[in-house]
């Protein structure tokens, strides 16, 4: 099981003066003259109610208990004052999976070389660099090359 986080939908002054102090109280870069706002400061504590809840779950993965059965039941949640806030302005979710699997046995084609190419020459050029470019089509039967100049940025 993967979470990410997200904002509750409708918040405005959500929290009391009160509350803010309380939600910024341990966090280092919540400073009166570098305050990131409520959303994000949320999103720090969620960061680490997250890091808690796999550490718990890799601590009952030593024991014996089966990762996804038990990440499937075991939720992140909150222990302290501002996490609790936390809950009022974030939430939990699981993103749909994109990826069901993936094929590793990929065969490079000319199209794929020829952009592996291009990103080695990239990778080699200094900043500033002139560079000369030709774009070929993916129809690499005909001879349709353009060819250009640019300088890496």
């Amino acid at each position: 099981m993967y979470y990410e986080v997200q904002a509750k939908q409708g918040l405005v002054n959500a929290l009391t003066d009160e509350e803010k102090r309380i939600l910024r109280k341990d966090l280092e870069v919540c400073k009166n003259d570098n305050d990131l706002g409520d959303i994000y400061a949320a999103k720090i504590w969620a960061g680490h109610m997250l890091a808690r809840w796999r550490d718990d779950i890799e601590k009952a993965v030593d024991k014996g208990n089966n990762r996804d059965e038990y990440s499937s039941i075991l939720k992140p949640g909150a222990t302290t004052e501002a996490e609790k806030l936390v809950l009022t302005l974030i939430e939990f979710f699981c993103p749909p999976s994109c990826v069901a699997t993936i094929d590793l046995m990929q065969t490079e084609d000319k199209e794929f070389k020829k952009c592996e190419d291009t990103v080695q020459i990239l990778n080699g050029t200094a900043l500033g660099d002139g560079i000369t470019l030709t774009y070929y089509s993916s129809d690499s039967d005909k001879d349709d090359s353009v060819k250009g100049t640019a300088t890496k940025l």
